[in-house]
């Protein structure tokens, strides 16, 4: 056991080290690795203050863990940092301290049956074994006596739920959201989805860290459709620098307001799910955002890459488990199939869920989908609708009127409601120079005839 004991050392220390060495490496270490992987005290110690240090969001360095350990551990942490040849493999070290340390544990439990005296004694290593074959840090298994304990202390009345803000009363009374959902927002190109997404993250950012991964729209002009948000100055005289000294007080005056949300704009071309979960989980994200579904890049080593459909479909999975496995709400924006012309002079029908381009696999995924259109899609300045078409947890197919003033990048709630699609019969009889009274079907006018 003695030279599985020093492996399993070296493994404790080299992941130990990039963790010192780099702080952008302690969250996705603690993606992988748990403190009962550390059989060495010491190293437990050490792992569970930059943990906890990292859960607090405070700075991560050589000289704050050290303080974090009472100012006692400076020889240990120099000569941890001294042997770790490079913090770049860290995912490696992880996975070979994982490795190592189940190993050692399964030996461990070898020499616990051998020397067992009873079925009982073995039959207990037995099932402490299996558990370690299965073992991985996003399985939960509750039993029935925690599963009341933890209904009764999520339930408490002095307990207030808390879902995420989506900005409108008429979307929050419908969308119960929370860590580990997966939302999907629709649209068709033009009609001011990544806007309506920045609207929701600005709000959202006022209470969560959020991370904005744009595929499609680089940093600056996000921000600046943010500042037209909120300074209400236009996008298009920031556009041509054509901004007066009034405008330009405007933004000092509102620079507090400005700088306040916890919102980080990262450009992802190129980046897979496992690379937005790695990056998220550095930048300690409880809300992703990403623009948009379609154009993230394939996972490594995938044999249809370049299947659009098998692609999608393997990303909104592997979004889905991402929501599932961290615990942060993943917020996907995703193209919708090309519009249908409506016949005549009858308006195209608005979305459905089945529109969502490349794959029906979103639909099933995700928790909640809202799809937002123009009430008119042969206006240029129509309103838009957002519905809310999926609702695992409430009630689908509710949709709220939105006006949207594209000079300042703003979507406010309208007070009138949506229009209702009109049936195919109501639009011939419009073409003939007919009108529906209030109240009445195009069936009911016709049922005698």
């Amino acid at each position: 056991m003695s030279n599985a004991r020093d492996l399993l050392l070296d493994a404790q220390t080299a992941v130990l080290g990039c963790m010192v060495i780099d702080a952008d490496t302690v969250g996705p270490i603690l993606q992988t690795v748990r403190a009962s992987d550390f059989t060495e005290p010491t190293y437990r110690m050490i792992f569970e203050a930059i943990r906890s240090m990292f859960n607090a969001g405070e700075h991560i360095d050589p000289v704050t863990i050290n303080d974090k350990l009472g100012g006692k551990q400076t020889d240990l942490l120099t000569q941890i940092m001294t042997v770790t040849p490079s913090a770049a493999t860290y995912a490696e070290y992880a996975k070979l301290l994982k490795k190592r340390a189940r190993l050692y544990a399964l030996r461990s439990l070898g020499e616990q049956i051998n020397l067992a005296e009873d079925e009982e004694s073995v039959r207990k290593a037995l099932d402490r074994a299996n558990e370690l074959l299965v073992d991985r840090p996003d399985v939960r298994c509750v039993g029935m006596e925690q599963a009341l304990k933890e209904f009764y202390d999520r339930h408490a009345e002095t307990v207030k739920p808390e879902f995420l803000d989506w900005r409108f009363g008429g979307i929050n009374g419908v969308l119960n959201i929370h860590g580990g959902d997966f939302v999907v927002i629709g649209g068709y190109p033009s009609d001011g989805k990544t806007t309506l997404a920045l609207t929701f993250a600005q709000r959202m950012a006022q209470k969560k860290r959020v991370g904005f991964f744009s595929y499609e729209t680089d940093d600056a002009k996000l921000f600046d459709r943010l500042m037209a948000m909120t300074t209400q100055i236009g996008l298009p005289k920031m556009r041509l620098n054509a901004m007066g000294a009034h405008d330009w007080d405007t933004v000092a005056a509102m620079s507090t307001d400005i700088i306040k949300p916890k919102l980080d704009l990262i450009m992802a071309n190129g980046m897979t799910v496992s690379d937005i979960r790695a990056y998220a989980a550095s930048k300690r994200y409880e809300v992703i955002f990403v623009d948009y579904l379609q154009k993230i890049a394939a996972p490594e080593g995938m044999r249809d890459a370049y299947n659009e459909f098998a692609r999608v479909t393997a990303i909104s999975s592997l979004l889905q488990n991402l929501a599932k496995q961290t615990g942060a709400t993943i917020v996907a924006l995703s193209q919708l199939s090309r519009r249908e012309k409506g016949k005549g002079n009858a308006r195209p029908k608005p979305p459905t869920m089945q529109d969502l381009r490349s794959s029906g696999q979103i639909e099933q995924d995700a928790d909640a989908i809202m799809l937002l259109f123009r009430e008119d899609p042969l206006a240029e300045k129509s309103k838009r609708v957002l519905n809310v078409v999926k609702n695992k947890d409430g009630i689908a197919n509710r949709a709220v009127l939105l006006e949207f003033d594209g000079a300042t990048q703003t979507f406010r709630q309208s007070q009138a409601l949506p229009r209702e699609p009109k049936k195919p019969r109501e639009s011939e009889l419009e073409q003939m120079g007919f009108k529906l009274l209030p109240g009445h079907e195009a069936e009911e006018v016709f049922k005698n005839k």
